[in-house]
């Protein structure tokens, strides 16, 4: 059997998807958790070989359990669950450990399929799709905005929101020359030829940016 530990803060996902991939008769959820903390206590006290996690749980990324479970419990396959799959959070799960990103409208069948696949060892998330989605990430000018500061995004924010230069200045405590200067240097980094394009990056990638892990996960335990 297949012991499985599902992550996911809402119950009715919690109750359903473990009757559905028992179903199938290889999998024994040994764990149907809704935060991040409860799942590294049933890890701790289960052998747990593929673990099922939200990407967005309540106030939490399913990402820094993907992390917690990579460098505690190696032999465990994590596999993140989303709503919308994009070349950012591929690139992001698995440089961080998992070992695929399956859409959550994908059928039983298909998820139980990926499941068996991960737990064979295989990672779908390999070099090469990291790779292509990175070089996808860079080209769109996507790595680039992520490893951009507070006051460079705060700037795209005020952009997006129509603000001029003199206005941007007063907000984040800059001459308007350094705002022009600063926003020259974006165009560039971002590969964007005017405000306007900065404007419809903003809005187009602001919903499905994975955002760069910050804080360690002991450090959210304090």
């Amino acid at each position: 059997m297949i012991k499985t530990l599902l992550c996911d803060d809402h119950a009715l996902l919690r109750e359903s998807l473990p009757l559905a991939l028992q179903s199938e008769g290889d999998f024994e959820f040994v764990g149907s958790v809704g935060n991040i903390g409860d799942a590294i206590g049933v890890a701790a006290r289960e052998a747990v070989d593929v673990a099922l996690i939200d990407l967005h749980l309540d106030g939490e990324s399913g990402l820094s359990l993907v992390a917690h479970l990579r460098d505690s419990l190696p032999d465990c396959r994590s596999i993140i669950l989303t709503g919308f799959v994009s070349d950012d959070l591929v690139y992001e799960a698995g440089r961080l450990g998992a070992f695929d990103v399956i859409d959550k409208h994908t059928s039983t069948k298909e998820i139980a399929s990926r499941m068996r696949t991960a737990v064979g060892g295989r990672r779908l998330l390999d070099d090469f799709t990291r790779r292509a989605a990175k070089e996808r990430l860079a080209d769109a000018g996507l790595l680039a905005y992520r490893e951009l500061g507070t006051t460079d995004h705060e700037i795209l924010s005020l952009i997006e929101q129509g603000m001029t230069d003199k206005q941007i200045s007063q907000r984040v405590f800059l001459s308007a020359q350094t705002v022009r200067n600063r926003i020259s240097r974006l165009l560039g980094l971002l590969g964007r030829d005017n405000r306007t394009q900065l404007a419809l990056m903003v809005t187009s990638l602001d919903a499905f940016v994975t955002k760069p892990l910050v804080s360690s996960l002991s450090a959210q335990r304090k």
